[in-house]
């Protein structure tokens, strides 16, 4: 109806229908969040924790088409939130709790920031993308590293799922050029390589492992030093081209 009325040039009746139709969608997923009794008239489309997450994603996918259509960072914001709203209650009702599983709570949101950064990039200024980025890797990292360092020796799944995070964040810093995924990707990826060596050599008493590890660095850094002693301005030139680099 807004769109035809647009399209008669009516905008007296256009405007408030398309505000409307706009506002609609979130309200009952909101509602029913509050409201128990509207919880208990639609169990087909509710569940414990409210709207089952078909109905987020519903949502979700509404507000981004509607973003995507009318270029709003409003309508990307309000998509972003009932997408990762339908992670949440899905989370819930598979009783996959924040406590036990940070990660899986937290890193979606966290993604929808970086990705927001980068779309409204051009309004901001280098000290607030700059802290953003800082912000949502942080949070990535730091409640992926959690779970791993709490779980340590139960699960080969977790060090390499932040592993990969950490390994994607490197590969990301180098596609992009930007400083701050390389450098908490490096980080990050250093911290649970150096707790696996710990827990192994010292927790499960496999000193051989700690042992080959530091000749294994010894190593390295020997032949880093060679190659910087054999290709100086090499090296350099790549640190100021690194110097370049978005932060």
């Amino acid at each position: 109806m807004s769109a035809l009325f647009h399209r008669r040039k009516m905008p007296i009746l256009s405007e408030p229908l398309e505000r409307t139709a706009l506002l609609l969608p979130i309200l009952p997923p909101l509602g029913s969040l509050f409201i128990k009794k509207y919880a208990g008239a639609a169990l087909w489309l509710v569940g414990e924790a409210g709207p089952a997450p078909i109905f987020w994603f519903m949502v979700a996918l509404f507000y981004g088409v509607m973003a995507v259509r009318k270029r709003s960072l409003v309508l990307a914001a309000l998509g972003a939130f009932a997408g990762n709203m339908s992670l949440w209650v899905l989370w819930h009702q598979w009783q996959w709790r924040f406590i036990d599983h940070p990660q899986l709570w937290l890193i979606p949101p966290a993604l929808a920031v970086l990705v927001a950064e980068h779309l409204d990039r051009r309004r901001l200024s280098d000290a607030q993308r700059t802290a953003i980025r800082y912000l949502a890797l942080s949070v990535i990292y730091v409640s992926s590293t959690t779970e791993f360092w709490r779980n340590i020796g139960d699960s080969w799944v977790l060090p390499m799922v932040t592993i990969c995070l950490a390994v994607l964040g490197v590969l990301a810093g180098i596609l992009l050029r930007v400083r701050s995924f390389l450098y908490l990707g490096f980080t990050f990826l250093m911290v649970v390589i150096g707790r696996m060596i710990v827990f192994a050599a010292f927790e499960q008493r496999q000193m051989w492992i700690f042992w080959t590890c530091c000749i294994i660095l010894g190593l390295a850094i020997f032949a880093l030093f060679a190659v910087f002693e054999k290709r100086r301005n090499d090296v350099l030139a790549a640190m100021e081209r690194f110097k370049q680099w978005d932060r």
